[in-house]
C-alpha cells in the first residue's frame, strides 16, 4: 500500500516541476521578444537595412554627426552633451563605409600602428553574414570595441559610444538594450 503513495507522490512532484520549468522557459521567451508596439523600425533605402529601436528613443541624421552615420539616443539633441557626464546617454551608431571590408580593416590596422594602439579583430557571425569585433587598446589600456560586417562592396560599423561600461563588450546590463538593437538588423 505504501509504495502507490510514494509513485503518486513522485509524480505530482515531476508534474509540478516540469509545469514550473516549462513556466519558467516560456517567460523568458517572452520577456526577450521585442514588441513591436514598443519599438520604431528605422529603414534606410539607399542602404537597404532596416533596424528596430525603442520608440521614446531619437534618431539623428547624417547631418548631425558625420556623412553616412546614424545615430540612436535615447535622449534629444538638446540633452546630449550636459546629460554626458552623468552616464545617463545611449548612443548607438551605424556608420555606412564605401568600401569594402577588408580593405577597410587592413586601414584601421595600420592606422592603429601610427597611433600605438593595439588592434586585434575576431571572426564573428550576425545570422548569415560573417564579420568582424575589432578591439583597440591603448598603452594606458583604455579599451574600445565595434563590430562590422558587410554586404557587397560596403562596410557596416555598428559601435556603442555610450556609456561607457558598453563601448567594450555588450556584458553588462546597461548594455542590454543594444543587444536587442542588433539582434533587430537585417538587410532587405
Amino acid at each position: 500500500m505504501r509504495r502507490p503513495k510514494i509513485f503518486f507522490i513522485i509524480f505530482i512532484i515531476l508534474v509540478f516541476l516540469t509545469v514550473g520549468i516549462i513556466g519558467i522557459l516560456y517567460s523568458k521567451k517572452k520577456s526577450s521578444e521585442i514588441s513591436e508596439s514598443e519599438w520604431k523600425v528605422y529603414r534606410d533605402t539607399k542602404y537597404r537595412f532596416e533596424i528596430m529601436y525603442p520608440k521614446d528613443w531619437y534618431v539623428f541624421s547624417p547631418s548631425f554627426f558625420e556623412k553616412n552615420t546614424i545615430v540612436f539616443s535615447n535622449l534629444p539633441k538638446s540633452e546630449l552633451e550636459k546629460k554626458r557626464k552623468t552616464g545617463d546617454v545611449y548612443l548607438f551608431k551605424i556608420t555606412i563605409i564605401n568600401q569594402k571590408l577588408e580593405e577597410w580593416i587592413a586601414k584601421q590596422e595600420m592606422m592603429s600602428k601610427i597611433l600605438g594602439i593595439e588592434f586585434s579583430k575576431k571572426e564573428v557571425m550576425f545570422g548569415n553574414i560573417k564579420g568582424y569585433k575589432i578591439i583597440g587598446q591603448t598603452s594606458e589600456g583604455k579599451k574600445g570595441s565595434s563590430l562590422v560586417f558587410s554586404k557587397g562592396d560596403i562596410a557596416y560599423l555598428i559601435e556603442t559610444l555610450e556609456p561607457k561600461e558598453c563601448q567594450f563588450q555588450w556584458e553588462h546590463k546597461k548594455c542590454e538594450i543594444y543587444k536587442e538593437m542588433f539582434s533587430t538588423f537585417k538587410f532587405y
